[in-house]
């Protein structure tokens, strides 16, 4: 799924001529806290959330549309209960569209939303007895809201709530990752 998604951002970004280029492409990085949806009920330990991150490489077509392409981490949630303990973690590649809404001329309202490979990843173990691990990859939607804040024509810093699915040995939740960063344009 990574190699598709880089594939098809080349491909829409090979579309355009050079000098039709000028302050469109752009990269990104956030990073903050994450929440993982888990079964927490009759746990003596249970931490949902985590650190979260978000890498993006993009191209702004113009009156706020563009297209994107990245990977995300949503961090890791645990859980113990005497001697049994699990991990789950939750990452994948994403491709999709975004939307800048203009407040006015330093604020912005994000808007995004496509497709991640989400991976879920679940280890278990249980003291004396052993230790176990289960993952899986699959296609899901995801979507992101966020306020962003201009700092120079090239700069601009995002506060951001992104959110999707996880799927793991037949049980899913939510994910979310709420982040602060800061988005480059050249």
């Amino acid at each position: 799924m990574k190699y598709i998604c880089i594939t098809a951002l080349a491909a829409a970004l090979g579309c355009f001529s050079a000098g039709s280029m000028a302050q469109s492409f752009y990269v990104g990085a956030n990073a903050g806290t994450s929440s993982i949806k888990i079964d927490c009920e009759a746990r003596q330990v249970c931490d949902e959330s985590g650190t979260a991150y978000r890498l993006t490489a993009g191209y702004l077509f113009g009156n706020g549309f563009a297209v994107e392409a990245g990977f995300a981490s949503f961090g890791k949630a645990t859980a113990r209960d005497g001697g049994l303990s699990a991990t789950l973690k939750a990452s994948g590649a994403f491709i999709g569209g975004a939307y800048t809404l203009p407040v006015n001329d330093s604020f912005g309202i994000g808007l995004r939303a496509g497709l991640i490979n989400m991976k879920a990843e679940v280890n278990a173990s249980i003291t004396g007895q052993g230790s176990g691990s289960a993952s899986e990859s699959k296609a899901k939607g995801y979507f992101g809201v966020g306020l962003n804040y201009t700092l120079s024509k090239s700069t601009r810093l995002e506060m951001a709530l992104d959110s999707s699915r996880a799927e793991v040995v037949g049980d899913d939740g939510t994910v979310r990752a709420y982040t602060l960063g800061v988005r480059y344009s050249f």
